[in-house]
């Protein structure tokens, strides 16, 4: 059972969980604020949120690659310890969590700091294509 939680976590990115993809999405937000949101206070605002969301998705980073170092070394260690596998996927899952929660409450600050048509803007930019 830990084996398939495991190799979930290390080849599927933390049960489904794409670090990427936010760290690109907030990078496209920061990078378009300058040109939908006009009011300056407004998009100082906004840019903050998004700085602190960008630094947010480094933090969530850091925590896999954490996570990746300590299973090399229980794997390199001479005898399984199921406990020490079980308390390392238990902290990667509770620091994942902790910044998936703060990453929504930014996205929520965020879309409260803007207009609609201005979340609109900026949503769209973010939006995946198809094909």
């Amino acid at each position: 059972m830990i084996w398939l939680l495991l190799g979930t976590l290390l080849f599927v990115g933390g049960a489904g969980r794409d670090l990427t993809r936010p760290h690109l999405r907030v990078q496209v937000i920061l990078e378009e604020l300058d040109g939908v949101v006009a009011d300056p206070v407004r998009r100082q605002a906004a840019q903050a949120i998004a700085e602190r969301m960008a630094a947010e998705v480094e933090i969530a980073r850091e925590a896999t690659e954490s996570f990746a170092r300590r299973i090399r070394e229980l794997d390199a260690a001479d005898s399984f310890d199921e406990a020490a596998y079980l308390a390392a996927v238990d902290a990667v899952c509770d620091a994942i969590d902790a910044s998936e929660l703060r990453l929504l409450e930014g996205r929520m600050e965020l879309r409260a700091a803007v207009t609609a048509e201005e979340w609109g803007e900026l949503t769209e930019s973010v939006r995946p294509t198809d094909g």
